[in-house]
């Protein structure tokens, strides 16, 4: 038991260095809290003695087994065919040297694992500024790491990122930084099968995201708005979940579903968000297959407003 909490208090103080400690911090900006330092990746000189020994063994290795290890950094690096093709025509020795590079990279990064992001974000002594930090580490994280990172931190993580936004609804405006982050996270997450999988399958995921299309918080909104257009457009039931979670994010607001996404097409200074708030209005109404359903919801969104914003 005393072995668990020693691994636990090391993996908190490790992001802890990363992320300024759990305390509040001198420096504000504008919204309470500002913007995180440079957040250095931690190492040891045993990190890099083992990149040192990766690297050697590269080099020993032959050109069957650099081609089969080329293929799995290919795979590990979540890219398509198309992307994937050119690399394959590459020399010999540029795919060892690349192998080489690769398992450097993720020996020096090896300290900032999945557990440990979420093992620190779930510290209820965490400051608002700290959060934030975090999940912005995180959002770069899950942005620039491979894909075997992403999958790592799987659904504990997806889990994690979930209650911090659930709890930016708990709190005021002071927190849309860290829901603005957390949104991204999520859309990182939802960049491969597995991760778009979780999201489909966790019972709130999307109506969190739902909840997060708030007109008062433009930036935010913008990006929850752009990810559920995406899902509602994903075979064969994206349409429907998306439908369902708007629902319930417009019932536990006492208002009509469909309202803050019209109110957001009356953001007049926001281009962005008015595009991408009729990017979802058109993927809404255009993807189901019955036109009985289709002219439904038309005329849903007419009786909110949209006949009027159309009509302006």
């Amino acid at each position: 038991m005393s072995s668990i909490r020693e691994k636990n208090k090391s993996a908190k103080g490790m992001l802890d260095k990363m992320v300024g400690g759990l305390g509040g911090g001198k420096t504000k900006s504008r919204g309470g809290f500002g913007p995180p330092a440079n957040l250095p990746r931690p190492n040891s000189l045993g990190d890099f003695n083992e990149a040192e020994e990766e690297g050697w063994t590269i080099e020993k290795m032959s050109d069957n087994d650099i081609m089969d290890e080329f293929e799995k950094m290919l795979e590990n690096m979540n890219l398509n065919e198309e992307k994937k093709e050119p690399l394959r025509l590459l020399p010999l020795s540029k795919k060892r040297d690349m192998l080489t590079m690769n398992s450097k990279t993720t020996a020096r990064n090896k300290l900032d694992s999945p557990t440990d992001y979420i093992q620190y974000l779930s510290s209820p002594e965490l400051s608002l500024q700290k959060k934030y930090s975090c999940v912005e580490s995180l959002r770069v994280a899950l942005t620039n790491n491979s894909l075997e990172w992403v999958q790592d931190f799987g659904n504990k993580g997806l889990k994690q990122v979930l209650s911090v936004l659930n709890e930016c609804f708990r709190n005021d405006s002071t927190w849309e930084k860290v829901q603005h982050e957390c949104i991204k996270c999520l859309k990182a997450i939802m960049n491969n099968k597995v991760g778009l999988k979780a999201m489909f399958e966790h019972k709130e995921a999307l109506t969190l995201l739902a909840r997060s299309i708030t007109p008062t918080l433009p930036h935010v909104m913008l990006e929850a708005v752009k990810l559920m257009a995406a899902v509602c457009l994903v075979p064969p039931d994206g349409h429907e979940k998306t439908l369902e979670a708007i629902t319930i994010a417009g019932e536990v607001k006492t208002r009509d579903r469909f309202q803050p996404i019209v109110q957001g097409l009356l953001i007049r200074q926001n281009d962005g968000l008015r595009v991408s708030c009729l990017t979802l209005i058109n993927a809404l109404i255009s993807t189901p297959d019955d036109l009985d359903f289709r002219i439904h919801l038309r005329n849903e969104f007419m009786r909110v407003g949209l006949i009027d914003v159309l009509d302006t």
